[in-house]
């Protein structure tokens, strides 16, 4: 094995910079040198521990994987391109097959039988499969005789080569993402690897078309990603995987954790129609980011990842363009539900270090409402809602219900 220099993995770990509007969210690694940036709200406990900061900054991965798409991520930060999608579940997951097995590489244990006269019989096998030839000597006893039998194969080269790209494979992950885990660094294959890389993928892809074990195909998948990506024209001393468009993640964390399923929630979608000369041209509507319903009461939500709950500065906040299309979201919410409706913003805060002096999950700093309405009505109150980043990325699948009436308590406080 060969050893790197072990750092405690929240040294990995970099603060977002709240004067930035627009920052990078996830790994980013740089003349080998690897960072993860968590989103702006994010603080990590100085104290944990090498695993509870690996469980984070895989919660981090999946919140990425899962809500962005792939043209959403970042190929290239500052200076140094990288036109290639770093695949890191599929590095991770021959990290993760290594630890699970103990070390061991994948071998086919399989044996192979054919039917035929030359090689190590199984008898066994033959006398099932194999029907015999009846022969009665000169003394009348009666011979059984095989003339094909069951033998056993030798393993083809080519199931001896799939363990050696197997190494070779893991090593690479090893590399680039094994400072997740510490410092170890499996040896790598000593097979040539040269130019290589497409003849390696046709090997791997035929054995992946005759496998029916999950665990298996996801092995042999990310074997060929890590392999596709090896054969790429990249540097490939920088590598990124990541976004700085975390606004979209957000968005959909907030809809996960407290909105009503997609297809419940297009009812309340605002359209609008140009009638021209008696044509009618439809636009295309606008969508509130999350309708949350509790206790027979309707909750429009935006979530905005602003910097407010970081800043405390108030040109930070939502601006009037938003407010006044949350009283619309709002009014229009009001007129299909006929159910009492609030409406607010959902930005991001850190808990345990703010201007605020604040250190709940949830928290309310204000309303904002247009001035335009002189007397206005609940929903066209738009509440200013702040939420820790950490708390919602580590419980948002869970769409617990003291959760939201935690938030449609603060929502509803000071009515």
């Amino acid at each position: 094995m060969m050893e790197k220099t072990h750092k405690r993995l929240i040294d990995f770990c970099v603060k977002t910079d709240p004067s930035l509007e627009e920052d990078f969210v996830g790994i980013r690694s740089e003349n080998n040198e690897p960072r993860i940036y968590f989103p702006r709200g994010y603080n990590l406990p100085i104290n944990q521990s090498d695993a509870e900061v690996r469980f984070e900054v895989r919660g981090l991965i999946n919140v990425l994987s899962r809500f962005l798409s792939q043209a959403d991520m970042v190929l290239n930060v500052g200076e140094n391109k990288n036109d290639e999608p770093f695949p890191v579940q599929a590095y991770l997951d021959l990290i993760n097959y290594y630890f699970e097995n103990n070390g061991r590489y994948y071998t086919d244990n399989e044996t192979l039988y054919k039917q035929d006269l030359r090689g190590k019989v199984n008898w066994s096998k033959t006398i099932k499969k194999v029907t015999p030839n009846v022969y009665q000597t000169p003394d009348n006893d009666l011979n059984l005789v095989y003339l094909e039998r069951i033998v056993r194969i030798k393993q083809p080269k080519t199931e001896q080569l799939i363990t050696e790209i197997h190494k070779y494979t893991t090593h690479e992950a090893f590399l680039k993402m094994g400072w997740l885990y510490g410092n170890l660094v499996p040896q790598n294959t000593q097979i040539d690897t040269k130019d290589k890389t497409e003849f390696f993928k046709l090997i791997i892809r035929e054995k992946l078309t005759t496998t029916y074990q999950d665990r298996l195909k996801v092995l042999f998948s990310s074997m060929i990603k890590v392999l596709d990506y090896i054969g790429k024209e990249h540097d490939k001393d920088n590598y990124y995987y990541g976004t700085k468009k975390f606004n979209i993640v957000w968005e959909k964390m907030i809809d996960e954790f407290f909105g009503i399923k997609s297809k419940d929630k297009e009812k309340y979608n605002v359209n609008a129609t140009w009638n021209l000369g008696g044509a009618k041209k439809t636009k295309h509507p606008l969508m509130p980011d999350t309708i949350m319903l509790y206790q027979d009461k309707l909750y429009v939500l935006d979530a905005k990842y602003y910097r407010y709950g970081v800043t405390g500065n108030s040109s930070h906040l939502p601006q009037a363009s938003d407010i006044n299309k949350q009283i619309t979201y709002g009014e229009y919410a009001k007129l299909k539900s006929g159910k009492a409706t609030y409406n607010a913003f959902v930005m991001p805060y850190d808990k345990s270090n703010n201007k605020l002096n604040q250190s709940e999950d949830i928290i309310k700093i204000g309303e904002a409402t247009g001035d335009w309405k002189p007397n206005p009505s609940e929903y066209e109150k738009i509440q200013g809602i702040l939420v820790d980043t950490r708390f919602l990325m580590l419980n948002y699948e869970y769409r617990r219900l003291e959760d939201k009436k935690r938030l449609a308590s603060e929502i509803e406080r000071q009515f």
